[in-house]
């Protein structure tokens, strides 16, 4: 088994803009022109279908494309990760990070704030993140905090004991794990 520095090595990630033609579809040769710019320059790895894509701007199917391309346009030159947007019911969650580990890319990333609605409790949060983790097998996953729609403050207790008190999600635009 590989662990996450075979993944995705130590260095250099960034978000990839999704380029968009003036009818708001995506410019494939601009997301082209951009996977080729990245490998170029030898980063460590390029996370695509993330908030800087414009994701909440997208039907699923595209976030599927966008990651399906990026994944083969970087031909293993650089590991690709992208995130996996649904909404809080784990089957949702599940079916999302399946369908985009299907696209080739190297990990998938959850976002926190989509798996708990604002309000709801840590242990809400955590019942629903083992589900998707145990209905997703051993697809490589990570989780990324995202300020939109809501922010998921997410204390280290959650997974080190019984959930703490206090809601996970909130409004509040923190992105940092509290201690």
């Amino acid at each position: 088994m590989s662990n996450s520095k075979d993944l995705i090595p130590n260095g250099a990630r960034p978000v990839m803009l999704t380029p968009f033609n003036t009818d708001r579809s995506i410019d494939w040769a601009g997301v082209d022109a951009l996977v080729d710019y990245y490998a170029t320059a030898v980063v460590a790895g390029i996370f695509t279908v993330c908030l800087s894509s414009e994701i909440y701007q997208m039907s699923p199917e595209e976030r599927v494309e966008l990651a399906t391309r990026v994944a083969k346009r970087a031909a293993g030159r650089v590991p690709v990760i992208a995130s996996a947007v649904a909404g809080s019911a784990p089957s949702e969650q599940a079916d999302a990070v399946k369908a985009i580990a299907d696209t080739g890319v190297t990990a998938v990333v959850l976002l926190p704030c989509l798996i708990a609605d604002e309000g709801e409790t840590n242990a809400v949060w955590r019942g629903r993140v083992e589900q998707v983790l145990a209905q997703t097998g051993t697809i490589p996953r990570a989780f990324t905090n995202a300020r939109a729609p809501i922010s998921a403050v997410l204390p280290l207790t959650i997974w080190a004991g019984p959930p703490a008190p206090a809601a996970c999600c909130s409004t509040r635009t923190p992105a940092t794990i509290s201690t």
